[in-house]
């Protein structure tokens, strides 16, 4: 009876169903979150002539900001929208992550533009002066 070799390593559809995720090119599930940047868990991303990031809720906490920091690099000149349509709320801890997005963005002279902020993100931006420190869209 003839039994076939056994195979090393993981299964071919593992690697298969590996791809690399556009927004900071890691090893990524074609069908899940990105596990480096978080692209399709907390954020959606769209590259149409500019680099637009949506967080898809409330930024409660700073993790997924700390997360998408590590693993994006920013080119020269690079300009980066965060697009706030979805969120009404941002903690203290996730201003100072945007203050640290806009300082890495300025180092490698790209711009960061905020857009789309409710009144209330208007107000607690006001509020903590620091609007002044970002480019705000409607």
């Amino acid at each position: 009876m003839n039994r076939p070799a056994p195979v090393e390593g993981p299964p071919p559809t593992d690697q298969a169903s590996l791809a690399s995720c556009p927004t900071c090119g890691a090893a990524a599930p074609a069908d899940a979150p990105c596990p480096a940047c978080g692209r399709g868990g907390w954020f959606a991303w769209s590259d149409q002539g500019e680099r637009v990031v949506r967080p898809t809720g409330d930024l409660i906490n700073a993790e997924p900001l700390d997360r998408f920091l590590k693993a994006v690099e920013f080119r020269q000149g690079d300009l980066l929208v965060v697009d706030l349509s979805d969120v009404h709320y941002i903690a203290s801890e996730a201003l100072g992550r945007l203050l640290g997005l806009r300082k890495r963005l300025l180092t490698a002279q790209g711009r960061l533009i905020l857009r789309h902020l409710d009144a209330d993100l208007q107000e607690i931006f006001r509020v903590t002066r620091i609007a002044p420190f970002f480019e705000i869209e409607p």
